[in-house]
């Protein structure tokens, strides 16, 4: 459910109208109803505001995946308890999504191993054509070819990474 979802069926469950939520928030009812309709989100003040109102966490405010919420737990909390509750959600889920994107990375050993060492290759094959072979005038061109051929070789080589999983 998303954030405007969320508003309309709090602002219904306590009986209220947009012009009354409007007023207890200090802004217009077109403000309100733009929010409900998705076609604005309310500043962050005024999402702590639909919080502490409600009695629900801005995690199930904003987090579309949430759809139920505990509402006795957090209306038993003190205001500093829910913003701790909420940090520390916060901090597991950026834990958590990063120990997931590490894995995904780490699915591809050939391709990370190539991505790490290839500029450093390229930068490599620039100052050994260009004071060996004395090619300054030519050699300047590996830098425009190397972002093209970049992207193939990643590809390649994760593709290689697969077949070598299976």
């Amino acid at each position: 459910m998303i954030l405007a979802d969320k508003i309309i069926w709090l602002r219904k469950r306590e009986g209220m109208s947009q012009e009354e939520l409007a007023e207890k928030m200090n802004v217009s009812r077109q403000a309100v109803s733009k929010w409900e309709s998705a076609q604005s989100l309310p500043d962050i003040d005024k999402i702590l505001q639909i919080s502490r109102m409600f009695n629900v966490t801005t995690d199930y405010l904003l987090k579309d995946e949430i759809d139920e919420v505990n509402f006795s737990s957090i209306s038993n909390m003190s205001d500093d308890t829910r913003i701790e509750k909420i940090d520390t959600d916060d901090k597991s889920n950026r834990t958590e999504t990063y120990c997931n994107v590490q894995q995904k990375h780490n699915n591809y050993p050939l391709s990370r191993i190539v991505s790490s060492s290839y500029w450093s290759l390229v930068t490599a094959i620039y100052l050994i054509w260009s004071f060996v072979g004395d090619a300054w005038d030519i050699s300047w061109l590996i830098w425009p070819l190397s972002p093209l051929l970049y992207t193939p070789i990643v590809i390649l080589c994760r593709e290689i990474d697969k077949k070598l999983q299976k």
